[in-house]
């Protein structure tokens, strides 16, 4: 399972993903509930940090995540005290919005900056006729026009300057528990400027099931778009490079990119040690822009204990056509003494293009040594070095702010 804090380019934005809820209309905690296969946090994580998000927190029953509270107030508080108080800018979102589109929350950084302004949300027109009614009878009290209301329907995440968050959340503290209002209300009531940005149908509530079915819609539409994009040729290059090693004196045998390479020895690692396919995956995830792998595959998670790297490596290529990205080429350098690539080289760009989903006319791997240079050259372990381009399936677009910004 992903951990709770992620590592990315910088640290003057931060992230919360609140995923502590019960799930009660749903009838099973929102935590546990998957998207095409990856929890729906997950997506809200990555989401954040496409945005542009330097490292973002996840607070709930997730492995490595930060321990959430009674109230959804509580359990933002937990997630902003793991906040660097060096940051700038903390967007907070929730877990049941796993499709918010990151050029909608990169807009809302920019409106933050440039706006003077204390916060800023997303939000959507209510199609519906608004009715205010008594709660003791139910009878209609009001019907408001909506020709002539400025009612909307607020999204997440909800983005603020560092400094307004944490002191919304602790006036908030001093009261007494019950439930509160969201984080751009508890903004506002100390005197705060919260502005607005158009939101995203795409950025809908999973309440109930029939809300999960119709995300899958929505996702399936997106990835509809960009592979047609990318088929088209008109996306941007990005490129990424990876890098890992691993000492010798794990279980046999020596796998690299899934291939033995080395029955006798093995690599020390939290998985089965394969560097060739970490290196590449690394690659894919820095391209991406979405963290590095001891983000996703953190060392001390039972779900990752000997796992086999290639798994690693489907799921990571899983992410990138998730985030709108294909795979262009992978080019692999293997640093290593004494262990004999060429024989299984081919054996090994299979496997790699297999995983990657392209041609093996793509995928180089090469083999070199250090002259008996470092502790490659002194047979003290394996590393590898990967380069990887992938193309974009268009720019990120940033949402235009709303007149009241």
């Amino acid at each position: 399972m992903l951990g709770s804090v992620s590592s990315g380019a910088g640290g003057r934005i931060w992230g919360i993903v609140v995923a502590a809820g019960g799930g009660v209309r749903f009838g099973r905690p929102k935590h546990e509930l998957e998207l095409a296969g990856r929890p729906l946090w997950e997506w809200a994580r990555e989401a954040l940090l496409r945005s542009g998000a330097g490292r973002v927190v996840v607070v709930g029953p997730v492995p490595g995540g930060v321990e959430g509270g009674p109230e959804r107030r509580i359990s933002v508080a937990r997630g902003l005290a793991r906040v660097d108080q060096g940051a700038e800018i903390v967007a907070v979102h929730d877990a049941a919005r796993p499709l918010a589109p990151p050029a909608m929350i990169a807009g809302m950084y920019e409106a933050l900056r440039t706006g003077g302004l204390d916060g800023v949300i997303p939000v959507t027109p209510i199609p519906d006729a608004v009715k205010r009614r008594n709660a003791a009878d139910g009878l209609v009290v009001e019907t408001l026009a909506r020709a002539e209301t400025e009612v909307v329907a607020a999204q997440t995440p909800q983005v603020f300057r560092a400094g307004a968050l944490r002191r919304a959340h602790a006036a908030y503290a001093e009261g007494p528990p019950g439930q509160t209002p969201d984080d751009a209300a508890m903004v506002e009531r100390i005197g705060g400027r919260v502005g607005t940005v158009p939101g995203d149908r795409a950025a809908m509530k999973i309440t109930y099931p029939e809300d999960l079915a119709l995300a899958e819609v929505f996702l399936g539409l997106r990835r509809a778009g960009r592979a047609a994009v990318n088929g088209g040729g008109g996306g941007r290059p990005r490129i990424g490079f990876g890098f890992d090693a691993h000492r010798f004196g794990g279980s046999p045998p020596l796998r690299l990119a899934g291939v033995v390479v080395d029955e006798e020895r093995g690599l020390a690692a939290w998985s089965d040690g394969d560097a060739a396919a970490h290196a590449a995956a690394d690659a894919l995830l820095g391209a991406a822009s979405l963290g590095d792998m001891g983000v996703w595959f953190p060392p001390g998670s039972d779900r990752w204990e000997g796992a086999a790297s290639m798994e690693m490596l489907a799921r990571v290529v899983e992410m990138v056509g998730s985030a709108g990205m294909s795979v262009g080429n992978l080019d692999l350098t293997v640093i290593a003494q004494n262990i004999r690539i060429a024989p299984r080289r081919e054996e090994m760009r299979a496997g790699l293009a297999a995983v990657l989903g392209i041609d093996i006319g793509r995928v180089s791997v090469k083999a070199t040594t250090t002259d008996g240079m470092g502790f490659t050259g002194r047979g003290e372990g394996v590393a590898a070095w990967a380069a990887v381009l992938l193309t974009e399936a268009a720019p990120p677009r940033a949402a235009e702010p709303s007149g009241g910004v």
